[in-house]
């Protein structure tokens, strides 16, 4: 009897939530989506997360809360997005009306004299939500496979890189744009992949991967490597998953590895270098210290897969490619390193540059 009557309630709160998401109201919308956030954890009902994400108006508003920035005060909130022509939209589906909307809190704060940290605290509040529950939502491979995900690739990209407007997003929402970034990559094949390589999504992993890593190589025995909102160290088992599904996708790994442009282990690749491949190549050092410091767990595997991946086969398919010789240059600028500090150990005070900079 219990199970029946909790299996009510939770059919009385998803349509609670999809009348909500498919107000013409921003603000009904926005009490919907925190409703949606406890109500996805305990979902595995893929009618239920199909239902959520076809809810009117969902793809645009959920895409505006994505693009949310801060806006200057005494500047007028942007306009483009909302209204009408969001609610046109429908559920799933194209979401280019949506761009250009600057935040989901634009009517619910119409103060214009509120100080700056407010409006961005508040962007990114709209941005941790919002990729919440794009993680949530994609773990139905039809809302994975929909077009509008694909289309948030970007955007997901520039979150797990904590670039422009999303600087300051906490890691919890950096886990949830590797996560949902993997499940549109895993669903779409070879397609979802190329269009990932296209718009910065493997670079962008792999800086989530490196900063993260970061975070276990500095945690102690009385924090596990958490801080306040949670470490750095939640991004890392979704980032590596992606950068692991990445690496084993050909047509990613072909963008990775680009065209060599003439460039060998031996010789520097050209000034406009291969920016997957230099930052792939920068989280193996990474890798290396996961695989050697987590050992049972699951992201020792997944960093063992990406080493794998990264240090053999991507090279043997390309020994000429951006990746190979990225390593070369990796390999050169260490030699260099180690040589330098060799020469510096090996001189008096009064030649070691160092010492004598030290020395004032």
């Amino acid at each position: 009897m219990e199970e029946g009557d909790d299996e009510a309630k939770q059919g009385a709160t998803l349509g609670e939530c999809i009348k909500l998401l498919s107000s013409a109201s921003r603000e009904k919308k926005f009490v919907g989506m925190l409703l949606v956030t406890r109500l996805l954890p305990t979902t595995t009902d893929d009618d239920a997360l199909a239902a959520i994400a076809d809810a009117t108006g969902f793809a645009a508003f959920i895409t505006s809360m994505l693009r949310a920035a801060p806006v200057a005060p005494g500047a007028p909130p942007a306009t483009s997005g909302d209204g009408a022509g969001e609610e046109a939209q429908g559920g799933r589906g194209t979401i280019s009306g949506s761009a250009g909307a600057s935040t989901a809190f634009s009517e619910s704060t119409p103060d214009a004299s509120e100080n700056a940290e407010a409006r961005a605290a508040q962007a990114s509040a709209s941005h941790a939500l919002a990729l919440a529950a794009c993680a949530a939502l994609c773990r139905c491979r039809a809302v994975a496979l929909d077009p509008s995900m694909l289309e948030r690739l970007p955007l997901f990209a520039a979150a797990m890189g904590r670039k422009g407007r999303y600087a300051a997003l906490p890691s919890s929402a950096v886990a949830d744009a590797c996560e949902a970034a993997l499940q549109v990559v895993a669903a779409g094949g070879e397609e979802a992949a190329r269009v990932a390589a296209e718009v910065g999504v493997p670079a962008a992993a792999a800086a989530a991967a490196v900063t993260a890593a970061g975070t276990v190589a500095e945690a102690t025995a009385e924090n596990d490597g958490t801080d306040a909102d949670g470490g750095d160290i939640v991004a890392l088992l979704p980032a590596a998953q992606l950068l692991g599904v990445l690496l084993d996708s050909p047509a990613a790994s072909d963008a990775i590895n680009g065209g060599g442009g003439g460039a060998t282990a031996d010789r520097a690749p050209p000034p406009s270098h291969n920016k997957a491949a230099r930052a792939v190549a920068k989280a193996i050092p990474a890798m290396a210290r996961i695989l050697a410091s987590r050992p049972g767990q699951p992201v020792q595997i997944e960093a063992l897969r990406c080493l794998v991946l990264a240090l053999s086969t991507l090279p043997a398919r390309r020994p000429n490619g951006d990746l190979a010789a990225e390593f070369g240059r990796l390999a050169r600028r260490a030699a260099k390193g180690h040589h330098s500090k060799a020469a510096c150990e090996g001189a008096n005070e009064s030649t070691c540059p160092s010492k004598i900079s030290d020395g004032g």
